[in-house]
């Protein structure tokens, strides 16, 4: 298994966790006991590929492991900007709680783009459920938008990684075609 498993904590009850804290210590799934039984080593991995700023690290360690400070607190604070609304070309993305609100968000500015429309229909083999793939059935895509990836480049150059941003320049369709022997 492989993950950042503190990225988001499960959503639990009250009365769910008064009955489930006699046999987890907390409620992450790693508490378990059977995973505890099956010998399952954990390994942190310690750099941060996606930020720079050390201040800005410490800072996002401090939320991830629910150690704010009043110092931590004030650093967020004095970076608030009520009614901030960035420009268009500036590249932000944002962030929302469900995936059908970011889709939301997508659609609008893809529908904003004066560009022609690409489609691409993934092909699925096997049996799986549509919430467990990476990104929409169909794809959708125009010159001009801003997109994100959502896997890591398995080459070795690992010229992206998930959740590098980009902007889409242009668009080259390759057909390969297999002909017989």
């Amino acid at each position: 298994m492989i993950g950042d498993v503190q990225q988001l904590a499960p959503i639990i009850k009250d009365d769910e966790w008064n009955i489930l804290r006699n046999y987890y210590e907390s409620i992450f799934f790693f508490s378990s006991k059977a995973l505890k039984k099956a010998g399952f080593k954990g390994i942190e991995l310690n750099h941060i590929f996606r930020q720079q700023d050390e201040k800005f690290i410490e800072l996002l360690n401090k939320i991830r492991e629910n150690k704010m400070d009043k110092e931590a607190y004030q650093l967020l604070s004095d970076r608030h900007i009520p009614g901030f609304r960035p420009a268009k070309d500036d590249g932000y993305i944002t962030l929302t709680t469900h995936n059908y609100q970011a889709k939301e968000i997508n659609d609008g500015e893809l529908k904003e783009l004066d560009a022609k429309e690409h489609r691409f229909t993934a092909t699925i083999n096997g049996n799986f459920p549509d919430y467990s793939y990476p990104t929409e059935k169909e794809l959708i895509l125009k010159p001009g938008a801003q997109v994100m990836f959502v896997k890591n480049d398995i080459n070795p150059e690992k010229l992206f990684y998930n959740g590098k941003i980009g902007k889409i320049t242009r668009m080259t369709i390759i057909l390969l075609c297999k002909m017989p022997r």
